[in-house]
């Protein structure tokens, strides 16, 4: 046993890396996270303001807690300009659409009369024992659905009321942790390097590396995916001449960035009412539309994830799985990302050479 280990402590040791990185992720999110979430953030935030506070720094001999200062008050600024530009345009077909949901809903309302119209004179014909049958099933899926309703509209009133407080206090600690782990980004860093060994040290420098590579590569990934996406979805709409093509077309985007759901969760049930309402070339635009949209990403997902990451779609897809079942929706999100961060741990392990 002894023998074989020695001849092989590359690969062990590594997938022991690799097994105790998962252990720690699954630790991390399902115990720590809702108590360090907002650290967490500030640190990635920092990551971001750090090389332009850098810059200020060396370039003009600015203080550093003044050029943190400095720097996250712009970015904050520049992007909630960049938010308020995309966001006019949103809003304004979000008002329009609003205003236009009465028509939408009077339309929906006589689509569904006839439908029940035909339902009703189809249902006539059938024997009675049948239409008694039918007739508790759907008493009983009616009474079932409103208690559910009535129960989602509490818990979702009452937690949204008691998530608001904890939100605000969660985003005030993430801005002031990202500005001292900016500010004090060296200092930290010197205090950690000298209570750490330097062979741990070392090793987490290049697993921080490759990790750090694999999920700015992951994020590239997925940012390019979706602004695809969002430009087809708009133009689609766009030169289907529909009147908040802008809006739409983002929310089919992200919708599409979900795995469970995709840009079908939107368009097929839209062209089925489509359809039904008797305006077919909107049904036959909205299926080319949808078309479009699965043959660029089956297109680009497997050329630009690969490209940034270097790992099979099916591992992908395992990740997506596996993730879900762990942590629900959060899931869909830290299974892809924590295999990414895997691959570049286990590629970063040490790969000493055994020699009889």
């Amino acid at each position: 046993m002894t023998d074989f280990y020695k001849a092989n402590r590359i690969y062990i040791n590594k997938f022991f890396y690799t097994i105790l990185f998962f252990l720690a992720v699954y630790v991390s999110i399902e115990f720590l996270l809702p108590f360090v979430a907002p650290f967490v953030f500030g640190y990635l935030f920092s990551l971001c303001l750090s090389p332009a506070v850098n810059w200020l720094e060396k370039r003009f001999r600015a203080n550093r807690g003044l050029a943190t200062a400095f720097i996250m008050i712009l970015f904050i600024l520049l992007l909630g300009l960049l938010i308020n530009l995309i966001a006019v345009n949103v809003i304004r077909q979000a008002r329009e659409f609003t205003e236009a949901l009465p028509e939408y809903a009077k339309q929906m309302s006589e689509t569904a009369q006839e439908l029940e119209s035909r339902f009703n004179r189809f249902f006539d014909l059938m024997p009675s024992n049948i239409r008694s049958i039918f007739n508790s099933a759907s008493e009983n899926l009616e009474d079932r659905a409103t208690d559910i309703m009535s129960s989602l509209l509490q818990i979702g009133g009452g937690g949204l009321i008691r998530t608001i407080p904890t939100a605000l206090i969660g985003t005030l600690l993430w801005l002031v942790s990202s500005f001292f782990f900016t500010k004090d980004r060296y200092t930290i860093k010197k205090f950690i390097r000298g209570k750490t060994p330097d062979t741990i040290a070392n090793g987490f420098k290049l697993g921080k590396e490759k990790m750090g590579a694999a999920l700015k590569g992951y994020v590239k990934a997925q940012l390019t995916i979706m602004s695809i996406i969002s430009v087809v979805s708009i133009a689609g709409l766009f030169f289907m001449d529909y009147p908040y093509a802008l809006l739409v077309g983002i929310i089919i985007a992200f919708v599409d960035a979900l795995p469970l759901f995709g840009s079908g969760f939107i368009i097929i049930p839209w062209a089925i009412i489509s359809a039904i309402a008797g305006n077919f070339s909107r049904m036959v635009s909205l299926l080319a539309l949808y078309l479009a949209i699965v043959l660029a990403r089956q297109f680009l997902e497997p050329k630009i994830l690969g490209n940034q990451l270097g790992i099979h779609p099916i591992l992908t897809l395992i990740s997506i799985y596996v993730g879900l079942r762990l942590f629900g929706i959060l899931g869909i999100i830290v299974g892809p990302i924590s295999v990414v961060m895997a691959v570049g741990l286990f590629s970063s392990a040490p790969e000493t050479k055994y020699s009889q």
